[in-house]
């Protein structure tokens, strides 16, 4: 996450992060909707731990009912075992190896 962090950040985006929240609060949930809210997109780094975490499924599809536009970033794993089923026909990024195409 730092390193696609970092290289949006340089690539002169402003990006937010849940970092510093508590998370599974009811203050951490109203930011990340607020933050949502306000973004212009999203960006998702796909694995397979994030593939199981109920709140990235969550964040996803709070982001898609708001007509978000998301970007995918496989960052571990693979298809089968890293991308949610909604975003299965995404086009994604592979950035398994390399993340610094990601600006490029």
């Amino acid at each position: 996450m730092r390193v696609v962090l970092d290289l949006l950040r340089a690539a002169g985006f402003s990006v937010w992060t849940d970092e510093g929240l508590d998370a599974g609060t009811q203050s951490w949930q109203d930011t990340i909707e607020d933050a949502v809210g306000q973004a212009m997109a999203m960006v998702v780094l796909l694995s397979p731990d994030a593939n199981q975490s109920r709140w990235v499924k969550r964040e996803i599809s709070f982001a898609e009912t708001r007509n978000k536009t998301i970007f995918t970033v496989l960052i571990a794993g693979n298809d089968a075992n890293a991308v949610p089923i909604g975003l299965i026909d995404a086009q994604r990024l592979d950035g398994r190896e390399n993340l610094r195409h990601l600006v490029a």
